[in-house]
């Protein structure tokens, strides 16, 4: 059976919903008065994520790509962080944003799903968080950090970024039907290898299975 990833996946078409909104054209607010302008992810950059359960404490951990330019993005999902010799665990399920589609990529069952076929879903936009508000600037996992509050139809979600000229992204909670947050950690900016983006040959290969 295939790691059940609801959560992820439903938090991650929420913010390509938010984000559907917000014109490609958009440049970071003016800053309010006393306050920052809302953060504006990086262009490229790729980290791993720490999805925290606080029901029960799970830990879901993902490898996450993002090529804003490319218009791509990739989830990898591991079936556990670190075994004993100090490596990811066998890749579960990836989560391909490529050609303005969303595919379900599993490597141990050699077969691919395309997730709302004939439906254009670009990838997540740099600018989902244009209307959050900037609360405040303190200590944050022990970094000058800045926190801003985004309004959505399913809650309050609260983002935290380092305090630099990147907005170096540290956590961002998850809404209030999905509840947790999200920890970025070993977050590197920069350009992303191109072949990760890429759909697998067995991809001719179909399944129904999905990574929820």
């Amino acid at each position: 059976a295939h790691l059940l990833m609801n959560s992820t996946l439903s938090k991650t078409l929420a913010m390509v919903a938010a984000a559907a909104a917000v014109a490609v054209a958009l440049t970071a607010a003016p800053a309010e008065a006393g306050g920052l302008p809302p953060p504006v992810w990086p262009e490229a950059w790729n980290a791993t994520m720490a999805k925290i359960n606080p029901r029960n404490q799970d830990i879901q951990w993902t490898k996450f790509y993002y090529d804003f330019g490319n218009n791509v993005s990739r989830f990898d999902f591991f079936n556990h962080f670190y075994d004993v010799k100090g490596s990811w665990g066998g890749l579960n399920c990836s989560i391909l944003f490529v050609n303005e589609q969303i595919w379900f990529v599993f490597p141990e069952e050699q077969a691919c799903n395309l997730d709302h076929p004939g439906v254009k879903i670009p990838t997540i936009n740099r600018w989902w968080l244009a209307d959050a508000k900037y609360n405040q600037t303190t200590f944050y996992r022990g970094m000058y950090a800045d926190e801003w509050l985004l309004q959505t139809d399913l809650g309050l979600i609260s983002y935290w970024a380092r305090h630099d000229e990147q907005h170096t992204p540290l956590m961002s909670q998850n809404q209030s039907n999905d509840p947790g947050q999200t920890e970025y950690f070993d977050v590197l900016i920069g350009p992303q290898d191109q072949s990760l983006f890429k759909l697998p040959s067995y991809c001719s290969r179909k399944t129904t299975s999905t990574c929820g």
